[in-house]
């Protein structure tokens, strides 16, 4: 035999023995688990749960809880003689099958064992909730009998002993409560007969009903105190408020009648609100009586309020018409005034005429005001005649207002054109002096453009005087025309500023060029001298024999121009 036969030999020897040891470990784990079930089975608390069972026959249980008991017990009994048994069994199959090969096989019936022992003990829980749950109703149903007996007991002897507290809701409270006790009757007799079950339903709904009975007394009181003392002391005070403003001539802008009768109305609701224990609708219809008081409390203040308001803004009216008026007359006189040396065209005249006749109509409508107020005519409530009043304030202010702006106004009209004739006297001054110095220059010509320049400048100037010199002066022209006379005036000054420079500025340049003899400096020198003499063009001859100096003599030009503007003074 060779030797890899042996060695082949060898190995599957050793992987059987391998085999063989595992299906043992694992037959006997399986044996193992199925001992330790049956041992958790024994020992699984069923003497004590049929003690439970036991004690819950001495509650001597009826109707739907007897039901309920016959079928736990039933359950209890068919787990112990039939599930254990089953049990029992399953487990000597496990057993009987791990002194097999057969792993799989066994590890099969242990699962089935396990499964049906994990639903013998959700049973047998189940079966002691069942009994647990009877027993605390059983309990709880006992102590609940006694319980409500005693609040029945005080809440009707405290409806009887303050059956003034609760007014209107104390013969309905008392019906509740009657209807509360028949029913605790039948919990009663239920809980005594043991059916717990049926008991349960009627025991949830009297503990509803009950809390809710105790609240409507515990609230009722403090809302019947405000009918009978809160409500009745503000609906009197509203009325005698009421009264006596009516007796001295006072109008309102409410229906007062119609305001009381919806009270009384509400109050009638609320009564009804009380017999029918509606506690949201009480609060309810309360806040509604509330707000209706106070609606007609607010009026009765306002009202009262604004009867002194209009005997001051009476003061005020007539300390406003006087100032107003003294206002007026003023102005007219100022306007007359100045309508003998201006042109008034801004409806001066006519808007104080307009406000004088405004004056005169609110002055009407404040005497009608004054009149109503008395009360043998009193016709509107005060607070609509203080409305009134404050508009009529509010137009005098505006009126106010409005003519003392134009008195303002008018009133510089003469240091106006006082100071637009001295304008006009400075820049014709101005212009004499730019226009002698130039002449006195001696320049050979002045081209077109200064020349229109001229013309335009005093023209605009003499215009601006002939304005001011008319018998009316109009301010508007004169303001517009002194606007044109400062523009020309600086375009004028400009220009001529330049001609004083750059002619200076030429004829040293034309000067300091003959220096040179060289053909471009004398070129330069003749171009210079064309433009100066024929086409008076100061500016280009300038800058003519500046290049030409700053070419020869570098920056030489532009030290004649720095010394120039350095030695001479802004001759105008």
């Amino acid at each position: 035999m060779s030797m890899t036969i042996i060695y082949v030999l060898l190995f599957l020897s050793i992987l059987l023995l391998v085999i063989y040891l595992g299906v043992v470990f694992f037959q006997r784990r399986y044996s193992s688990r199925a001992t330790e079930i049956i041992e958790e089975k024994n020992k699984f608390g069923q003497d004590n749960l049929k003690e439970k069972i036991f004690h819950a026959r001495s509650l001597n249980l009826t109707g739907k809880s007897l039901r309920e008991y016959l079928q736990l017990e039933a359950d209890f009994n068919e787990i112990i003689n039939n599930k254990f048994n089953n049990i029992d069994k399953m487990a000597e199959d496990v057993e009987s099958s791990t002194k097999s090969l057969n792993i799989i096989n066994t590890r099969e019936l242990l699962k089935r064992l396990e499964n049906e022992f994990k639903d013998v003990q959700k049973r047998l829980k189940e079966v002691e909730q069942g009994i647990n749950d009877l027993n605390k109703q059983d309990e709880e149903h006992k102590n609940a009998v006694s319980g409500l007996r005693k609040e029945y007991d005080g809440m009707r002897k405290q409806i009887l002993a303050e059956n003034f507290k609760f007014g209107a809701s104390a013969q309905a409270l008392e019906a509740q409560l009657s209807k509360l006790e028949d029913n605790f009757s039948t919990f009663v007799k239920l809980t005594e007969e043991g059916d717990h079950a049926s008991a349960t339903d009627v025991y949830e709904q009297l503990k509803v009903e009950t809390n809710q009975l105790k609240e409507k007394i515990i609230q009722i009181p403090s809302l019947n105190e405000r009918m009978q003392e809160e409500f009745p002391e503000q609906i009197k005070e509203a009325q005698e408020g009421v009264k006596k403003l009516q007796e001295q001539g006072f109008k309102f802008n409410l229906n007062l009648d119609r305001s009381f009768a919806d009270i009384q109305t509400n109050l009638a609701v609320i009564e009804s609100d009380f017999q029918k224990l509606d506690l949201k609708k009480i609060k309810m219809d309360q806040g509604i009586l509330e707000q209706q008081i106070t609606i007609i409390k607010s009026v009765v203040e306002e009202e009262f309020g604004s009867s002194y308001d209009v005997n001051k803004n009476g003061k005020k009216l007539g300390e406003m018409f006087n100032r107003v008026k003294l206002q007026n007359q003023e102005l007219t006189l100022k306007l007359g005034e100045l309508s003998d040396y201006f042109v008034l065209n801004h409806n001066q005249i006519e808007d104080t005429r307009q406000w004088a006749q405004r004056i005169k109509t609110l002055n009407n409508e404040v005497v009608e005001l004054a009149d109503s107020t008395k009360n043998e005519n009193m016709k509107q409530p005060f607070s609509v005649i203080k409305n009134e009043q404050e508009k009529i304030l509010l137009d005098l202010n505006q009126i106010s207002n409005d003519q003392t702006n134009l008195y303002k106004t008018i009133n510089t009209y003469v240091n106006i054109s006082n100071d637009l004739k001295k304008a006009a006297n400075d820049n014709l001054t101005a212009f004499q002096k730019i226009r002698l110095t130039i002449e006195q220059m001696g320049l050979p010509g002045l081209d077109n453009s200064y020349k229109n320049l001229y013309m335009n400048t005093e023209k605009s100037i003499q215009k601006l005087i002939d304005v001011l010199n008319n018998p009316k002066i109009d301010l508007d022209e004169s303001q517009k025309q002194a606007s044109q006379v400062i523009s020309d005036m600086a375009d004028f000054k400009s220009a001529s500023m330049d001609v004083y420079t750059y002619a200076n500025l030429a004829q040293q340049a034309i000067r300091y060029l003959t220096r040179f003899n060289y053909p471009q400096a004398i070129q330069s020198y003749q171009n210079a001298m064309n433009l100066y003499d024929n086409q008076f063009n100061y500016i280009a001859a300038a800058n003519e024999a500046g290049n030409m100096i700053n070419q020869i003599e570098p920056n030489r030009y532009d030290q004649l121009v720095k010394d120039f503007n350095d030695r001479n003074i802004h001759p105008f």
